[in-house]
C-alpha cells in the first residue's frame, strides 16, 4: 500500500511536499491547475519505466528534482520481491533489520522506497528494499524516448562494488527522505539536502556494472501488479456536437459502437477477470446506482472482426434485458462500474482514482463516498475530486488541499493535509463551500448574501461607463477584476460571533486563501442614541409601513403624532415628531417629506462617537476614517464594516438619494423601495395588519424579492458609495488583486 509521496521541483511543486496516506480512503481536493493530477503522474513516475517512460517537467533547472514513494508491502508481495532480488551468491538477510515472521519476511523490511531524481542532465531511478539499493542513471541529452538507443548504467548493492559505502549512505538518505512526516517540516530541508549531496557523487562516476536494469524493473513490475492509477484521457475525447460534418454517415466521425468497446480498456480487463470478486462488485454497483437495469458482459467477436479490432471482445450491454448501445450508457453508470470492479479486485492494494464521480448525480456520489468511508479496509485509496458531495465530516481527517500559492504569475503548487481539529460538525456545509471556492466573502445574514450576489451579477454584466464609475480608472486588465468577482462565493455565517472559528478555518485551508468578513456596525461598536424614535418599540417597522405603505392608511398619522425626546445643548424636551421635523402641511406627505423621515428617523445617526464592544472581533480603529491608518487595519484583519449601519440601511440611504444623470433628485429609488415592501398584489407585507413576526417589512421584502426587482435594485446599488467602498476593499484585501488595487485611482 502507498504510504507516502514526497515531491520537490517537479511540475509546479517548487518546494518539498509531503503526503502521508492512511489505510482506507484519502481525499485530495482543490481548484483546477493546482497539481492534483500531477500527484498521480509523479506516483506513476516512481513505478516501472516500461509503462511510464516519460519524465515530468522540472520548473527550476538549477536545482535537483525528486519524487519518492514509500510502499508498505503485504506478506505475499514482500515474499515475491524477496525472491526476485535473492541470488545464490548474495542472499538477503531479512532478520538484519528486524525480527522475521514465520514466512521469513521481517516487519521493517516490508517497506519499499522507489523514486525518480533529475539532476542537471541526468535521470536517476532508485529502489531500496531489504537493505539493498538499486540505482540506474540515464543521460537526458540522449534520445530519451527511444528505449533502444538509451545507455543504461546500473549500480546495485547486490553485487560487489567499490562504491558500497556511498551506496549504503545513499540508501539511508533516500529512506530518510521517504520517511518524512507532514508535521516534521523542520526536517525537510536537512533531509533533502543530505540526499542531494550524496546522489551528486554518482553524477560523474562511471558505472562498474554495465548491464540492463532488469532487476530494478522486475521489482517495480511486481509492485505494479498491486497498484492502479486511473486518469482521464484528455484532448480528443468522447464529446461530440451536431456541427460534425461526418454526422449521419456510417461511422459518424467517431467510429462505430464496437470501436468504443475497444477503447474501454478497464472493462475489457476486469469484466471477466478471475482476480475480481464479481459478487462484491455487483453489490457495490447496485448500491451506488440503486438500479439493476444495466448488465454488462464481454462477447467474443466474429472471426471476420478479430483482425479489425484491438480486443477479441466487445462490451455487450442490456437495459432491462434489452440490448442497449454501449456508447449511449450514461457516464455516471460507467464510472460506477469502473469503481466497483477496481475496489472488488483481490490484488489491488493501492487504488488512485481521479474524478470517480464524473457524470454522477450528487446522491450517487454520496453513496460512493459512504462505501469508501465505511467499507474499504486493507487498501489505500486516493481520490481526487471537485465535487463537494464526495466530502463529508468523516472525511476531513483524511483530506488534502491543493492550491496555487503563487504571489505573482508563476505557478507554485502546494498540497497540505487539512487539520480537522479546527472544524465542528455544524460547520460542515459552510466549510465545503469554502473548500471548493477560490474567494469567499463571509456575511452575517441572508439579506447580505442575496443583495450582494445580485450586485456582483450586475457588475459582471455591465460594461463601459458604469464599470469605470464603480472601480475608477484601472491601468491593469479588467478581465482580472471581473474574474475575482465571478469566482467569489458569498457565504452566510449567522453572526459576527462566528468570526474567530471561520477565520481559523480559512487559515487552515491556506495562508493565501482569499476571504473577507462583512459585519454590521452594531456587531463591533456601541454608539450613542441614533434616532429620535430609538426608544419606541418596533419604530423601524412603523416607519417603513408609514412611509412606504399603501395610500389611505393611518400609519403616517400615528407616526407623526408620536412623542419623541430631543436633546439639544444638554437639555431634553418632549415634542411631537411632526413638530421635530418642522412639518406643517396636512394630508398625505410628499416624497420629500418621506425622504426626510427616513433620513432622520430610520437611518442611524452618522458622526457619533463610537465605543468598542469588548468582544470577539479584534478591531481597534475609528470607524469614520478619522485615523488615516484605519483602512490598513481593516485590511490587516480582513474585516469590512458597514459605516451606514447594515445592508438594509445601505439600501434605504442609497435609494432615497438616487439622482438623475444631471444631478437632480429622482423618485426612482423611493418607488423601488415601495415596490420591495409590497407583495405582488399591491398590498403591504402582512396585508396592512401588524406583523409581530416581521420586525422590519423591508427585510421580508428583500427576502422575497423577484428576479426582475432584484436586478432593478442592483443597478441602483452599484452606484452607491458604500457599495463602491466594499468593492474596492474586497479588491484590495484579496491577495490576487493587491497589485491591481494599487493601480486604482480612488
Amino acid at each position: 500500500m502507498l504510504r507516502a509521496l514526497i515531491v520537490d521541483n517537479f511540475v509546479q511543486f517548487r518546494s518539498t511536499q509531503i503526503l502521508n496516506f492512511e489505510e482506507g480512503p484519502n481525499f485530495i481536493v482543490g481548484a483546477n491547475s493546482t497539481g492534483k493530477t500531477a500527484l498521480f503522474e509523479l506516483t506513476r513516475r516512481c513505478l516501472s519505466r516500461k509503462r511510464n517512460p516519460k519524465i515530468s517537467s522540472v520548473p527550476d533547472g538549477s536545482k535537483a528534482a525528486f519524487a519518492i514513494c514509500k510502499f508498505e508491502l503485504s506478506k505475499t508481495l514482500a515474499k515475491t520481491i524477496k525472491e526476485v532480488i535473492t541470488t545464490n551468491d548474495s542472499p538477503v538477510d531479512p532478520g538484519s533489520t528486524s525480527s522475521a515472521d514465520s514466512d521469513g519476511v521481517g516487519q521493517t523490511s516490508r517497506f519499499l522506497y522507489s523514486g525518480s531524481v533529475v539532476l542537471k542532465d541526468k535521470l536517476f531511478k532508485l529502489v531500496t528494499v531489504y537493505g539493498h539499493i538499486f540505482i540506474s542513471r540515464k543521460n537526458l541529452k540522449d534520445n530519451f524516448f527511444d528505449q533502444t538507443q538509451q545507455s543504461i548504467e546500473v549500480w546495485s548493492s547486490k553485487t560487489p562494488s567499490s562504491h558500497a559505502e556511498q551506496l549504503s549512505d545513499l540508501a539511508k538518505r533516500f529512506e530518510d527522505l521517504g520517511d518524512l512526516r507532514e508535521n516534521h517540516q523542520d526536517n525537510v530541508t536537512e533531509a533533502s539536502n543530505n540526499f542531494i549531496e550524496v546522489i551528486k557523487k554518482f553524477e560523474k562516476l562511471s558505472s562498474e556494472n554495465q548491464e540492463s536494469d532488469v532487476t530494478i524493473e522486475d521489482i517495480l513490475l511486481r509492485l505494479e501488479e498491486v497498484i492502479v492509477v486511473t486518469f482521464p484521457v484528455r484532448g480528443h475525447g468522447p464529446l461530440q456536437w451536431n456541427q460534425n460534418p461526418e454526422m449521419g454517415k456510417e461511422n459518424a466521425g467517431y467510429g462505430t459502437y464496437k470501436d468504443v468497446s475497444d477503447g474501454a480498456v478497464i472493462l475489457q480487463a476486469l469484466l471477466d477477470s478471475p482476480d475480481v470478486d464479481h459478487k462484491e462488485a455487483k453489490e457495490t454497483f447496485d448500491q451506488i446506482t440503486i438500479s439493476n437495469r444495466f448488465e454488462f458482459k464481454k462477447v467474443r467477436r466474429s472471426p471476420n472482426e478479430l483482425n479489425e479490432y484491438r480486443h477479441q471482445h466487445e462490451i455487450d450491454v442490456k437495459e432491462n434485458g434489452v440490448s442497449f448501445p454501449f456508447m449511449k450508457v450514461p457516464e455516471g453508470i460507467l464510472e460506477a462500474l469502473h469503481f466497483s470492479l477496481l475496489l472488488a479486485h483481490k490484488k489491488y492494494q493501492t487504488i488512485c482514482l481521479e474524478e470517480p464521480g464524473r457524470g454522477m448525480h450528487p446522491p450517487m456520489v454520496q453513496r460512493m463516498r459512504n462505501l469508501l468511508l465505511r467499507k474499504q479496509k486493507q487498501k489505500t485509496l486516493i481520490v481526487i475530486s471537485h465535487k463537494p458531495s464526495m466530502i463529508d465530516f468523516w472525511a476531513f481527517d483524511r483530506l488534502f488541499i491543493s492550491r496555487n500559492d503563487s504571489s505573482d504569475n508563476t505557478p507554485n503548487h502546494t498540497v497540505r493535509r487539512f487539520d480537522d481539529s479546527a472544524i465542528r460538525r455544524h460547520q460542515e456545509e459552510t466549510f465545503k463551500q469554502m473548500l471548493f471556492s477560490s474567494s469567499v466573502l463571509f456575511v452575517e445574514g441572508p439579506i447580505d448574501q442575496v443583495v450582494l450576489g445580485a450586485v456582483f451579477d450586475e457588475i459582471l454584466g455591465e460594461r463601459g461607463s458604469v464599470f469605470d464609475e464603480i472601480l475608477g480608472e484601472i491601468d491593469g486588465k479588467r478581465t482580472d477584476i471581473l474574474r475575482l468577482l465571478a469566482e467569489t462565493n458569498i457565504v452566510m455565517i449567522g453572526s459576527s460571533t462566528s468570526y474567530n472559528p471561520y477565520k481559523r478555518l480559512s487559515d487552515k485551508i491556506s495562508e493565501r486563501f482569499r476571504h473577507c468578513f462583512i459585519f454590521d456596525k452594531d456587531s463591533v461598536f456601541i454608539s450613542k442614541p441614533e434616532t429620535p424614535l430609538h426608544k419606541m418599540k418596533d419604530s423601524r417597522k412603523m416607519i417603513i409601513r408609514a412611509c412606504l405603505g399603501c395610500p389611505g392608511g393611518n400609519e403616517m398619522e400615528q407616526l407623526l403624532d408620536s412623542n419623541v425626546t430631543v436633546t439639544e445643548n444638554g437639555a431634553s424636551q418632549q415634542m411631537k415628531l411632526k413638530e421635530y421635523l418642522s412639518l406643517s402641511q396636512d394630508g398625505p406627505p410628499s416624497d420629500d417629506v418621506i425622504r426626510t423621515i427616513l433620513r432622520k428617523c430610520y437611518l442611524p445617526k452618522q458622526g457619533d462617537a463610537y465605543e468598542m464592544k469588548d468582544k470577539h472581533i479584534p478591531i481597534t480603529f475609528d470607524l469614520e476614517g478619522r485615523n488615516p491608518t484605519s483602512m490598513d487595519t481593516y485590511l490587516d484583519r480582513q474585516i469590512f464594516i458597514w459605516k451606514t449601519g447594515n445592508i438594509e440601511d445601505v439600501i434605504v440611504k442609497g435609494l432615497i438619494e438616487t439622482r438623475t444623470d444631471d444631478g437632480k433628485e429622482s423618485d426612482i429609488g423611493l418607488n423601488l423601495l415601495r415596490k420591495i415592501v409590497k407583495t405582488t398584489d399591491g398590498n403591504m407585507m402582512g396585508g396592512g395588519q401588524t406583523d409581530q413576526k416581521c420586525k422590519d417589512p423591508l427585510k421580508k421584502g428583500l427576502m422575497t424579492i423577484d428576479r426582475s426587482t432584484s436586478r432593478e435594485l442592483a443597478r441602483l446599488l452599484i452606484k452607491v458609495g458604500e457599495i463602491k467602498r466594499l468593492l474596492k476593499f474586497w479588491l484590495r484585501s484579496s491577495t490576487v488583486s493587491t497589485v491591481l488595487y494599487s493601480r486604482i485611482k480612488s
